[in-house]
């Protein structure tokens, strides 16, 4: 509550002078950042977007000048095979690495974390257009945004033209993603850099400098943007090929077992943002589902014999648009509700006199808020699987045996308690056994949010 409180306090009538927020988490700081004079700070973020933009508007020429350089090589039958897609395949392979040195070297981003979150942004955006959008914008993005700027009614027919004959590429698409995810269980860049550095150190200090992974393709950013392109395809295109739905039912079951293994066992643990990845992901299936009520739009006005099917349709643009406005302005999700603040710190308070060794409080003599309080309380964690015989890992193993021990004094905590009072300072001292069978029995309680 009193972080709550120190963020939104005015504390100076200039909004420019102080900026309170919320703070990262310390492994993640970019300390660098923090000396950035304020003045600079603007003049880095213009100039990293239009870097940015710049490589949007250039990255077919640019592909195409490294696949023509290729193609000038002569290299037998394997490299002729290979130079006509060796431009597209060496810029989106170091697309990350380029956009997270931009955001580095441009962007004020304090942590990390939020470096990955620019990636995730504008590696979306990359691969909507020249993955998703590329047989509708074809080789020129300069002509489709004149087109589009002179005519913006004819976009969705646009789309209609070019995209439904391409969804046999998408189903080759998605499918050989799968292999990639199998590479990325193995982690053979972390193996080999493992093998490598324990000829000079020990073995713990070789799996101390092969961690984190790649953090420009396998980090937070990069996959999320990855798995959004996948959902996006899979909403475009599923309705002109059935087909695309059930292969991307299969990859989303290969990325669960993946990254579950990956994330949980395998890879270090990453500073958390509070859920900003998880909401970009849902505004970019918003742009998705934006493509495909333009799509379908566009189909039903070329192919039905008059433009009814299209008029019926066409609200549909409107109504996504309102949602994607709706998800973005209605929810507050940076910051919990001041009730539920209060009410939480009501509920710890709670517990955290109940569970003082050195204090004892009889439980008739709590008053009905508290009372209710610790009832609903165990409710919640009931309900969530936290309490009784489910627990969360990192238990002992002995804690079944206190558990199994504490039951019974558990259930005998009101009655000892009761009889305490009467039978003085003996009964206080059976009471507090008692009541520390309770605490034994009960989850051990971490930090609430």
């Amino acid at each position: 509550r009193q972080a709550e409180l120190a963020r939104g306090l005015h504390c100076s009538a200039d909004r420019l002078k102080w900026h309170i927020r919320a703070a990262p988490e310390l492994a993640s700081v970019r300390w660098q950042d923090l000396t950035w004079p304020s003045r600079l700070k603007p003049i880095g973020a213009v100039l990293g977007h239009a870097i940015v933009i710049f490589l949007i508007l250039f990255f077919m020429p640019i592909s195409a000048f490294i696949t023509n350089l290729g193609k000038l090589v002569k290299a037998g039958p394997l490299w002729a095979a290979v130079a006509p897609t060796i431009g597209l395949q060496i810029m989106m392979a170091f697309l990350p690495s380029i956009l997270l040195t931009v955001f580095g070297l441009c962007f004020v981003l304090r942590a990390e974390m939020w470096a990955q979150h620019h990636l995730q942004v504008w590696y979306y955006v990359f691969q909507v257009i020249f993955v998703i959008l590329v047989t509708a914008i074809g080789t020129s993005l300069f002509e489709s945004i004149q087109k589009i700027a002179k005519e913006p009614l004819s976009f969705p027919r646009t789309l209609a033209v070019h995209m439904p004959s391409a969804t046999h590429f998408y189903m080759n698409y998605i499918v050989l993603q799968w292999s990639a995810y199998c590479l990325d269980t193995l982690r053979l860049d972390n193996l080999v850099k493992f093998y490598l550095y324990r000829t000079l150190y020990t073995p713990d200090e070789a799996v101390a400098k092969t961690e984190p992974e790649d953090q420009s393709y396998q980090g937070f950013g990069s996959r999320y943007a990855r798995l959004a392109i996948i959902m996006a395809v899979c909403i475009i295109f599923s309705t002109l090929s059935p087909l695309v739905a059930p292969l991307a039912v299969i990859h989303f079951a290969l990325c669960r077992l993946t990254y579950g293994y990956l994330i949980v066992f395998a890879e270090t643990r990453k500073p958390d943002t509070g859920g900003a990845f998880w909401v970009t992901a849902l505004k970019h299936i918003q742009v998705a589902t934006l493509i495909y009520a333009l799509l379908m739009v566009g189909v039903l006005s070329s192919r039905a014999p008059n433009g009814i099917p299209a008029a019926i349709a066409s609200p549909s643009i409107l109504f996504v648009l309102w949602s994607f406005y709706y998800l973005d302005n209605a929810y507050d999700w940076k910051k919990l509700p001041f009730e539920i603040i209060v009410k939480t710190e009501s509920l710890r308070r709670c517990w955290d006199v109940l569970d003082k060794d050195e204090a004892y409080v009889q439980p008739e003599l709590l008053d009905d808020k508290d009372t209710d309080s610790r009832q609903d309380l165990t409710a919640a964690t009931a309900g969530c699987g936290c309490g009784g015989g489910a627990r969360g890992r990192g238990f002992d193993e002995g804690d079944d045996d206190e558990e199994k021990a504490g039951r019974p004094a558990a259930e005998a905590a009101p009655a000892a308690a009761s009889s305490a009072g009467a039978r003085g300072a003996e009964g206080g001292e059976a009471a507090d056994a008692a009541l520390a069978g309770d605490r034994r029995s009960a989850t051990r309680w971490g930090p609430l949010p």
